[in-house]
């Protein structure tokens, strides 16, 4: 496989799962009241917060039950729930857990994509 069709190829496994997510998240919260619990603001300003859905779900749970989202632990490292949920979507390999060892949106960033 050349550099570019390996890098082709691993821009369609990002694709796929991103437009899923993207789909499903869409589909929890477009066009609906939600409520968002600010926790404060990044280095860029914007807001950190828990999105809740009018149903009274959280937004980042039902992405990381789904396996369209991973946990990152350095963001919320006491969190237990997102933790056992990811646990869960792995080992169910949902959504992104399909493959065997996806990389992460943070990991694929640093090495420069």
């Amino acid at each position: 496989m050349s550099d570019g069709q390996a890098e082709l190829h691993q821009r369609a496994r990002w694709s796929r799962p991103g437009t899923r997510a993207r789909q499903y998240a869409g589909d929890l919260a477009f066009g609906k009241t939600v409520t968002v619990i600010e926790h404060g603001h990044d280095r860029y300003g914007r807001t950190i917060g828990e999105v809740i859905l009018p149903d009274g779900r959280n937004l980042s749970q039902e992405m990381v039950r789904a396996g369209l989202a991973f946990w990152y632990e350095k963001y919320a490292p006491h969190d237990m729930v997102l933790e056992r949920l990811e646990q869960e979507a792995r080992a169910s390999r949902r959504g992104l857990w399909v493959d065997r060892e996806p990389v992460a949106p943070w990991v694929w960033r640093r090495a420069g994509h």
